[in-house]
């Protein structure tokens, strides 16, 4: 389990320092060790696939990071309701993927969804 961690902090840091393409192998590493070790409905691999997607999102790669999304969105919303921050969290992903698509509808319909 703490190969999964370090791998997904891993990801986690080399997108934050700007380099999406470097980060989204260690995403994807983390994301296969993670439905190994949870279940692929776990909420735990329902958050790292709302990363993995927001690094998708930034490298233009948007149906791949809608097809992440709509599981983890899945699995947010069962585990923990819309409110929870988590959830909250990946509705922001939605808006952030559909802003950058050009879609505005869809980016106005999951920014409505969005607490506080």
């Amino acid at each position: 389990m703490s190969i999964a961690i370090t791998t997904g902090n891993l990801a986690s840091i080399l997108r934050a320092s700007g380099d999406p393409t470097q980060a989204l192998p260690s995403y994807r590493e983390a994301l296969s060790l993670y439905e190994k070790i949870f279940s692929p409905d776990h909420p735990n691999v329902a958050v790292l696939r709302s990363n993995t997607a927001g690094c998708l999102i930034e490298l233009g790669r948007y149906a791949e990071a809608e097809q992440l999304l709509d599981k983890s969105y899945a699995v947010l919303v069962e585990s923990h309701g819309l409110d929870h921050r988590l959830t909250q969290s990946s509705i922001r992903y939605y808006v952030t993927l559909y802003k950058a698509w050009g879609r505005p509808d869809k980016e106005s319909e999951y920014a409505a969804m969005i607490v506080g």
